[in-house]
């Protein structure tokens, strides 16, 4: 966890619990202890497909005097044209669902995530993890906002792939190359669709530190 300065604000938007079975391990309560001790004002939950922590989180922040951000990391299967680029692509390896980062602006967004994430556990959207689909994602996107979450979201699998590709940490789009247009054109397809379902003010990029 950081510790902001006297002059810069910080809060940390991706977070997992012990609610996050094999990717979290801090309790809520030390959470919020830690959070409190370094000095910072608001603290997001978002938790892997699942909001179990939700309501012991919000009460346990608000006893401390921190501002409580409700959230969640879905799995979501991405957009068609990434499909595209799996085809004409003999490098590109069949890709788990991707994750996605969303958060309620407000009691509204709290409602529409609640209904998102347990759109994922229905009908066919339950497979060996429980996935959102595009039709849920836009169904369900009411005063809420994305974030692209870790290298397994959708934004870091089309970043990686293009070094790949390429060979260099260079990052370049060109939508002519033979070699990288189709990777490009979905990448694009992708930011286009976020931007279409959320808003444009409510879709960002994660940077994330990994030392």
């Amino acid at each position: 966890l950081m510790t902001p300065s006297e002059d810069v604000k910080f809060c940390h938007l991706h977070v997992h619990s012990e609610y996050s079975i094999m990717d979290g391990t801090i309790v809520i309560k030390d959470l919020i202890k830690e959070v409190k001790k370094r000095g910072h004002t608001h603290i997001a939950l978002t938790d892997h497909s699942n909001m179990h922590g939700a309501v012991e989180f919000y009460l346990a922040a608000k006893s401390e005097g921190i501002t409580p951000i409700l959230g969640c990391e879905v799995y979501h299967e991405g957009v068609s044209a990434w499909n595209e680029v799996k085809n004409k692509q003999g490098k590109i390896e069949k890709t788990d669902p991707f994750h996605l980062v969303v958060l309620a602006k407000n009691t509204d967004g709290y409602k529409s995530l609640l209904k998102l994430v347990s759109s994922a556990y229905l009908g066919e959207n339950l497979k060996e993890v429980p996935i959102v689909s595009q039709k849920d994602l836009k169904a369900e996107s009411h005063d809420l906002v994305a974030l692209s979450s870790c290298l397994r979201g959708e934004f870091g699998t089309f970043v990686r792939k293009l070094r790949d590709l390429l060979g260099s940490d260079e990052f370049l789009i060109d939508y002519n190359n033979p070699k990288t247009g189709s990777l490009c054109r979905a990448f694009k397809a992708h930011v286009d669709k976020m931007l279409e379902v959320f808003g444009e003010d409510h879709y960002y990029i994660e940077l994330i530190d990994h030392n």
